[in-house]
């Protein structure tokens, strides 16, 4: 967000965002030195290390965060900490800092990926000599073109990925022809004995309605308070600690962390290409109150509804019971089955803007 809101501008010149977020998650494994014990991927989950125990990537210094994302051309704008976890808000989206796991979310042509060698060496300088899982995924673009590095394509990006990952795993989930997700993952199937819940639910939301973003334009919300409560954000998790930050002239973020886990929302609200991305890996038992609140909250033209999760939660979400939205028309609705983790995906699309939809067509820069 931040300065890119005015970097560019579509073919009838109003304000262009690259709202779609890059993603990056990678898991390291601890030396056993460090917290008592050794590395398991038993541990994996939200909740899995104890409160009040700061090691790994929690002791590393701001000012070395700070380095890192000037790579991703991204600041650190806000942060807050609880007894599991770190969390930034950044001038393009993103991050959370556990003991042995960091998320990186970005958007805009921010370059996420030139930040990972970076990332590995400084894992390394904390003990942490290896990766044990790295999951990196994104929407497709609107405007590829505009991206830098090796974000103008997918194939480039796996390029990236397959200099550090001996097992990774690409694909591309959705339609070619609309819209559609790139994933990159490594798993190790030989260790699924013993895993704690993990999921991650996502909802991806565009062609907003325009009178539900008044809340993020500065002219008004008074601060990034008032934006969290009139907008109705503040009570989707009521106990959580949040973060909100409300950009100059427009465009919001927030981050909320509720004991291990954390969501967390970002905003592009002008018209021209208005977007917003919900993510949290909180447990809940069934996500469809949630759902039916995010999405009353922005009230998109399009939605897709995403929940990956590992074996132990996988039979909760994988018939996406509930997810049908009243007054959306269902256009794909997929479950994946990969070794360890499971994806289940339904994208939709308002019923009184189907007929005018225009649907998002993939270049080939894509691939």
């Amino acid at each position: 967000m931040g300065d890119s809101f005015d970097c560019v501008t579509d073919d009838d010149g109003h304000p262009y965002f690259e709202g779609p977020e890059k993603l990056l998650e990678v898991w390291f494994k601890p030396a056993a030195s460090l917290d008592g014990s050794s590395s398991s991927v038993t541990t994996r989950g939200p909740d899995a290390t104890k409160p009040d125990s700061r090691w790994g990537l929690r002791t590393v210094d701001r000012k070395v965060w700070e380095e890192m994302l000037d790579l991703v051309h991204c600041q650190i704008l806000n942060s807050v900490s609880n007894d599991y976890l770190d969390s930034f808000v950044l001038s393009e989206s993103s991050m959370f800092v556990w003991n042995t796991k960091l998320i990186l979310k970005t958007c805009g042509t921010t370059t996420l990926l030139l930040a990972l060698d970076r990332l590995i060496e400084i894992a390394k300088s904390v003990g942490l000599p290896e990766i044990e899982n790295l999951f990196f995924s994104r929407r497709n673009f609107s405007q590829p073109e505009r991206q830098l590095g090796p974000h103008k394509n997918f194939a480039d990006e796996v390029k990236v990925l397959d200099q550090h990952c001996d097992d990774g795993s690409a694909y591309v989930l959705g339609k070619l022809n609309g819209e559609h997700w790139y994933l990159y993952m490594t798993e190790k199937p030989e260790k699924k004995e013993g895993l704690a819940p993990d999921a991650t639910l996502e909802i991806l939301m565009s062609d907003l309605d325009q009178e539900a973003m008044k809340p993020f334009y500065k002219q008004h919300s008074t601060d990034s308070r008032a934006a969290s409560v009139n907008s109705g954000i503040a009570n989707l998790f009521p106990e959580a600690q949040l973060d909100d930050f409300l950009f100059d002239p427009l465009g919001y973020s927030v981050n909320g962390i509720l004991d291990g886990g954390y969501f967390t929302i970002h905003v592009t609200p002008q018209s021209s290409c208005s977007y917003a991305s919900f993510e949290t890996n909180i447990l809940l038992p069934s996500y469809t109150e949630l759902i039916e609140k995010v999405v009353n909250v922005f009230k998109p033209g399009r939605a897709t509804i995403s929940v990956f999760s590992n074996d132990p939660v996988t039979s909760i979400h994988s018939r996406m019971e509930g997810w049908d939205l009243e007054g959306y028309e269902k256009q794909e609705k997929t479950f994946y089955q990969f070794e360890v983790y499971n994806l289940s995906f339904m994208s939709q699309v308002k019923s009184d803007r189907k007929a005018a939809q225009k649907q998002l067509t993939s270049k080939p820069t894509e691939l």
